[in-house]
């Protein structure tokens, strides 16, 4: 899952060119714009890897491969949180109900 998020969130911070009646625009998306803070007033958003890499430092894996596969997705959500000076705010990362609480563990849910 790591992986896809990290393709998924490359993808739509992409900023690509459109090619219309022969002629390129160089207009984005609005997700792109909103991603990387361009919508407005907004500031750039992005993936928390924190959790991520607390999470699964100790999971055990049979291939080598998974753990070059969660060490790039951690250097990547990582790599963008400084590039876009993004602070660990409620506002400011996606994916982050660990932290605020949203998540519904056992021992929140006993009488």
């Amino acid at each position: 899952l790591g992986a896809m998020a990290a393709l998924a969130d490359r993808i739509s911070r992409t900023k690509v060119r459109r090619a219309r009646d022969g002629k390129l625009e160089s207009r984005q998306s609005h997700l792109t714009m909103a991603l990387n803070g361009e919508l407005g007033e907004e500031r750039p958003v992005a993936i928390d890897p924190t959790l991520f890499m607390r999470q699964s430092e100790t999971i055990e894996t049979a291939a080598p491969e998974l753990n070059l596969m969660r060490t790039a997705v951690c250097a990547y959500f990582t790599e963008i949180m400084a590039k876009f000076e993004i602070k660990r705010l409620k506002d400011e990362t996606i994916f982050d109900w660990d932290i605020y609480g949203w998540m519904c563990f056992i021992d929140k849910e006993k009488g």
